[in-house]
């Protein structure tokens, strides 16, 4: 989802294709409700009888995703060496925020 190496031409692709896929499923829930945050928001109703628009529907679940993308990447990727119990914690963390996570144990 989040690539800083890849070209404009690149991220603007995957970005369609997502699209893509979000809108696929979100016909699919319509066709076939099931007990889940995309039925749920399909359903949700405002008082005056308002719907989500298909746009606002698949950016919402856009940002759901992001938002459970960016709250785990990141407390992975970024583990502080003053908290770490062990020295192989230590080590790890160093290798981690050096060159991207990695689960190797070698110092």
């Amino acid at each position: 989802m989040v690539d800083t190496t890849t070209t404009p031409e690149r991220s603007q692709a995957d970005h369609h294709r997502v699209q893509e896929i979000l809108n696929d499923l979100v016909a699919a829930k319509r066709a076939a409700p099931g007990d889940d945050l995309t039925s749920g928001l399909i359903a949700a109703r405002e008082e005056d009888g308002a719907t989500l628009t298909e746009d606002e529907l698949v950016n919402t679940l856009f940002l759901v995703i992001a938002a459970g993308f960016e709250t785990t990447v990141n407390p992975l990727t970024t583990p502080s060496p003053r908290c770490s119990p062990t020295p192989t914690t230590c080590a790890w963390s160093s290798r981690v925020n050096a060159r991207g996570p990695t689960w190797s144990t070698r110092r």
